[in-house]
């Protein structure tokens, strides 16, 4: 019994692995950029911020469509930034 347990995870382990290898040789070839998973605050245009603060009053709500402008922002950058910009409004 064990030893089935065994095998599987190792199928499992070794297709994994070569989808992964797979999919970035084909994205290496194709010349796609990888994700990326960060976006610093620095790269906000101030435009972007100004429109979402000025589609809604709520500082929730602004975080949220700021966040969802770009997804790589972290939620602590998206509020210090909405902050700033609305000038220390509640």
């Amino acid at each position: 019994m064990w030893r089935w347990i065994v095998v599987v995870a190792l199928v499992v382990g070794v297709v994994a692995f070569g989808y992964d290898a797979f999919s970035r040789w084909r994205r290496h070839l194709t010349g796609q950029e990888p994700e990326r998973f960060f976006v610093a605050p620095e790269e906000v245009p101030v435009a972007n911020v100004e429109a979402v603060i000025a589609s809604t009053d709520d500082r929730l709500a602004a975080i949220r469509a700021l966040r969802e402008q770009h997804p790589g922002l972290g939620l602590k950058a998206a509020a210090d930034l909405i902050d700033a910009a609305r000038g220390g409004r509640d």
